[in-house]
């Protein structure tokens, strides 16, 4: 018992560490990585001179891309330690979802139409008033939402259902037509920085934090997260959370 517990203990005090050193990491690269990426638009919109060639601006496009993908991967790796290491706050105050859903189906519409694809939306009338913030129930449906858009072809169609069930559940359904997840690595899908082949092969930038971390969140809120997929047929998330 002595040795288990001496055990745990070691483990315990690696992970504190290794979020520690992360956090710290991801601090200290925070500020380099946004004054890079303003001096990047600065070239970009000509205003400290204009660019000789087409050639160059796409090389700074591309290392803009970069720099904003580097910056994600910064904030949520900060978001991660945060959570896996300090209380998750419980105090919430109860609200209705349906207002946040429709913000926030707005909110992606504008990138929506321009990956040119097919969107439909079912909110039951009578969603429950829930206990979350808000922001992790953003954060939760933003990761699935953008991946649908990422992973999805044009013309192909993507479904966002929200409902209850049951009397204490709020269930959440993402639909895509796209790439799906290949069935010998749909085991690994919501490890920490994995990413599926076709999925690289599909969108190289990715960071393979989002599924990740919006698991993380799920299961923080007393939830579960899974999905069903077939490769070049599409995938559906469903996300079940606590009323």
């Amino acid at each position: 018992a002595w040795e288990n517990a001496k055990l745990y203990e070691n483990i315990q005090r690696a992970s504190e560490v290794k979020s520690d050193f992360i956090s710290i990491a991801s601090h200290q690269l925070r500020t380099p990585l946004s004054h890079f990426k303003w001096a990047l638009s600065m070239l970009l919109s000509g205003e400290i001179g204009s660019l000789r060639s087409k050639k160059q601006k796409e090389m700074l496009e591309a290392l803009y891309a970069r720099t904003e993908t580097m910056i994600s991967l910064v904030g949520q790796l900060l978001d991660i330690a945060r959570i896996e290491t300090g209380p998750f706050p419980t105090e919430t105050s109860p609200f209705n979802p349906t207002p946040l859903i429709n913000a926030f189906i707005q909110e992606h519409m504008p990138l929506i139409e321009e990956k040119n694809l097919i969107f439909h939306s079912q909110i039951a009338p009578d969603l429950p008033v829930v206990r979350i913030y808000k922001e992790h129930l953003e954060t939760i449906l933003t990761v699935l939402l953008e991946n649908a858009i990422r992973y999805t072809p044009s013309q192909g169609e993507i479904t966002l259902i929200a409902s209850s069930p049951k009397k204490n559940e709020l269930l959440f359904m993402l639909k895509d037509t796209g790439v799906g997840i290949p069935k010998k690595q749909q085991d690994r899908i919501f490890t920490r920085f994995f990413r599926a082949d076709n999925a690289v092969a599909a969108h190289p930038n990715g960071t393979g934090l989002g599924l990740f971390y919006a698991k993380l969140l799920v299961e923080k809120q007393g939830g579960k997260i899974w999905f069903r997929s077939e490769e070049n047929k599409g995938t559906t998330f469903s996300v079940s959370l606590p009323v």
